[in-house]
């Protein structure tokens, strides 16, 4: 029926998705697998929607699209020849010459597809790296290359991460990346001040994650103020890795009542199994207001790393949808 999803159009939709999240076209046992998730989703009453999006989600945590996988059909014959197939080459090929996946047109056909399903849905590409890890450097020269290609922004992970780290060269790549046009974040604070204090010496530096136990050092909650630097606040991902006693516990609004620009988000929503609807419930349980959310989410608006355009999109949205004193 018009409108309604038969199991032939479902089955296309998550073959396509795998067949961009692996790099491949999918088997027929792992579009099977996928699917059972679409099944599970109707069990229990939900949407057809909720279970590609349950289906995405197995596919984001699957080895084949966090690592490259080549199945070799003989692993054991050392002595013959094993041919590639197209897309392994292709990959061998773009990882070889770019250091990373083939295009920046997957990130972008991969967002319209979500957003075919989630029509509000807008996302950009990030790479969070450290320049002590393994393969660090190639990285860094493979960002500069990507940041005309659709990368938008870095995301600094320090090493140690609850120690002070060393961020001499992490600052001199932040330079190059802020003059290349990408946006700088930098974990940070999660669960002690530890590189707060560095993060904001970041050139280019405009948002934190987390960063909530900088209320542990009233200089640093000055410092921060003064920054103008937002906060990216991750009340479920705080709670679970013991980062806050509770969420009662949790310093959101006292954030926020200090002066400092802070934000919603899900950190990895896979793994904490969270969304946006879950993290402003619980904005909502701390005490903010329907209006203070708003304001909240008119904040992460401006300091996301997009462009103009889209920024401009998204807060006519809210404007239109969400008036002020909206009850949710």
């Amino acid at each position: 029926p018009e409108g309604g999803h038969t199991a032939h159009c479902v089955k296309q939709i998550v073959a396509r998705l795998v067949r961009r999240a692996y790099r491949r076209p999918a088997t027929e046992d792992e579009t099977t697998a996928l699917l059972r998730f679409v099944d599970l989703a109707a069990e229990q009453g939900e949407a057809v929607e909720r279970g590609i999006q349950l289906a995405l989600q197995a596919m984001l945590v699957s080895p084949h699209f966090l690592f490259r996988i080549e199945g070799d059909p003989n692993p054991n014959d050392r002595g013959g020849v094993h041919p590639l197939n197209d897309y392994e080459i292709a990959n061998r090929l773009s990882y070889f010459l770019w250091s990373t996946m083939p295009d920046a047109e997957l990130f972008r056909e991969a967002e319209g597809r979500v957003r075919s399903i989630h029509p509000r849905f807008y996302g950009e590409a990030l790479i969070s790296l450290w320049p002590s890890r393994t393969g660090a450097d190639e990285v860094f020269e493979a960002c500069l290359r990507e940041a005309e290609h659709g990368l938008a922004g870095i995301d600094f992970l320090p090493v140690p991460y609850v120690e002070e780290a060393d961020w001499t060269v992490a600052h001199g790549w932040a330079s190059a990346f802020r003059d290349a046009g990408l946006g700088i974040t930098a974990h940070a604070g999660e669960f002690s001040p530890a590189n707060i204090s560095s993060a904001l010496g970041t050139p280019g530096l405009t948002r934190i994650g987390h960063g909530i136990h900088g209320l542990d050092r009233p200089d640093l909650v000055e410092t921060v103020v003064a920054s103008g630097v937002v906060l990216e606040c991750c009340v479920t991902s705080n709670v679970l890795l013991g980062a806050v006693p509770s969420l009662d516990d949790h310093p959101l609004r006292r954030l926020a009542a200090a002066g400092i620009l802070v934000t919603l988000n899900t950190d990895c929503p896979v793994r904490f199994s969270t969304d946006l609807a879950v993290e402003y419930r619980a904005g909502m349980d701390l005490g903010f207001s329907d209006d203070e959310l708003r304001e909240l989410t008119k904040v992460a608006v401006g300091a996301s790393f997009t462009s103009e355009d889209r920024k401009r999109k998204i807060r006519k949205w809210i404007e239109d949808n969400v008036p002020e004193s909206d009850t949710r």
